[in-house]
C-alpha cells in the first residue's frame, strides 16, 4: 500500500490485512436529508484522496440511505466500477442484519436473512468482495454461537472474507471466538464514550486478537474544535435528536472539551488530531473510522495517524478523558436507539 499514514493489522483470520491506521466512516455520504446527500461526482474524489493518503479502511452499511437504505453499496458499487485498479487497495467492512433491511428495530440472525443481504451485496458491488460483514446490531433471539456458525458457513461458501461483529458485549465476543476467528469489533469510542474499556469488550478483543472499529472517535464533532454551539447543527440533523446534543445537555457538554483544546493548542496540533492520536495510543488495535464530506477534514484525520505525541501529553489527556467521560451528560443516542445496544 502506498499511503502516507502508518498501517495496522485486522484481527482474527484476517490477522494478515493491512490497512491505514485512520479509516473513513461513509455513513455522512448518503444517510443525511436528500438535499445534503453526496453526488458520485463530489464522493469520488474524496474517496481517491482517501486511498491516496492511505485511509483504505471504509465502513460501510446495507442501511446507510435516508432515502435508498442501500445508497450507500450502490455508491461504493459505482465507484469500483469506475475505478476498478482500487479494488484491491481498500478493505470495506458492511454491517447488515435487519429485516427488512430500513427496519433498525429488527435484528434478525438467521441464515435466510445473511443470505438474503449478501446476494444483494454481491450485485450490487459485482467485482469489488465483501470483506467484512456481519449484523449491525444483536439479534437476542439467536445465540450468539448459532449466528456465528451461520456467518461462519457463508464465509467458507465465499460470499464475504471475514466475520464483523458490531455493540455487543464482552460475554458475546468471547462466545462468537470460540465458535469462528472475529477480525473486527466496532464499538462508539471517544473521551465521551469510553464504554470499552470498562464493560470488558476492550479486553476481550485483546485476548482474542480483535481489532476494534472506533465509530464517532470525535464524538460526532464534539472533539473537532469547531462545533460550539447547538445552532452550528443543521436542521434535519440525526444528532439534534440525540441526547447529548439535547438543549439541555449541549452547552456543558461543549465547555468539557476546552481541555483538550488548550491541550492540543500545547503542541500547535488541532484538537481533531490530538484526540485521534490519544485514540490510537489507547489500543495497538484499535482504527478510529471518522466521517466527513470535507476534503480538509480527511486530510487532517489521516494525519493524525502518523503523528508523533509526547508521552507526558498523552497521560495528561488519559487524565482528561477520564474526567470528561465521567462528567458528559446524556447518553449516546436516545432512548429508543439506546434499546438496540446489547448491555
Amino acid at each position: 500500500m502506498s499511503g502516507k499514514i502508518a498501517t495496522r493489522n485486522l484481527g482474527g483470520d484476517a490477522k494478515d490485512v493491512s490497512v491505514g491506521a485512520i479509516g473513513f466512516g461513509l455513513l455522512s455520504f448518503t444517510w443525511v436529508a436528500p438535499e445534503r446527500k453526496l453526488s458520485d461526482e463530489q464522493a469520488f474524489p474524496l474517496l481517491l484522496e482517501a486511498i491516496e493518503q492511505g485511509a483504505t479502511y471504509w465502513n460501510s452499511g446495507t442501511f446507510y440511505g435516508s432515502d435508498d437504505p442501500w445508497a450507500n453499496v450502490k455508491l461504493l458499487g459505482r465507484f469500483f466500477e469506475k475505478y476498478p485498479e482500487h479494488i484491491d487497495k481498500v478493505t470495506i467492512g458492511i454491517k447488515g442484519g435487519f429485516n427488512p433491511t430500513n427496519n433498525l428495530s429488527n435484528s434478525e440472525s438467521t441464515e435466510e436473512n445473511f443470505r438474503r443481504e449478501l446476494k444483494e451485496l454481491k450485485a450490487l458491488l459485482k467485482n469489488k468482495p465483501v470483506d467484512i460483514y456481519g449484523p449491525a446490531r444483536r439479534d437476542t433471539r439467536v445465540p450468539i454461537e448459532e449466528s456465528t456458525a451461520i456467518l461462519a458457513k457463508l464465509c467458507k461458501e465465499g460470499l464475504f472474507r471475514h466475520i464483523g461483529l458490531s455493540e455487543v458485549s464482552a460475554a458475546s465476543i468471547r462466545a462468537a471466538a470460540k465458535v469462528h476467528p472475529i477480525a473486527t469489533v466496532e464499538v462508539e469510542y471517544s473521551p465521551f464514550s469510553m464504554d470499552m474499556e470498562n464493560n470488558g469488550v476492550l479486553q476481550a478483543c485483546k485476548e482474542n486478537d480483535i481489532a476494534i472499529l472506533g465509530y464517532s472517535p470525535l464524538s460526532r464533532g464534539f472533539f473537532s474544535g469547531e462545533l460550539r454551539k447547538r445552532s452550528d447543527i443543521p436542521q434535519g440533523d440525526i444528532r439534534l435528536m440525540l441526547d447529548r446534543f439535547s438543549e439541555e445537555n449541549f452547552d456543558s457538554n461543549v465547555q468539557l472539551t476546552d481541555k483538550v483544546v488548550e491541550l492540543a493548542k500545547s503542541i500547535s496540533v488541532t484538537p481533531t488530531q490530538l484526540t485521534l492520536a490519544w485514540e490510537l495510543h489507547r489500543y495497538e488495535k484499535l482504527i478510529p473510522i471518522p466521517g466527513t464530506t470535507k476534503k480538509a477534514n480527511l486530510l487532517l484525520n489521516v494525519k493524525s495517524g502518523s503523528l508523533s505525541v509526547p508521552s507526558e501529553v498523552l497521560a495528561k489527556f488519559d487524565q482528561i478523558a477520564d474526567e470528561l467521560n465521567a462528567k458528559v451528560t446524556g447518553s449516546r443516542y436516545n432512548q429508543h436507539l439506546n434499546s438496540s445496544l446489547e448491555q
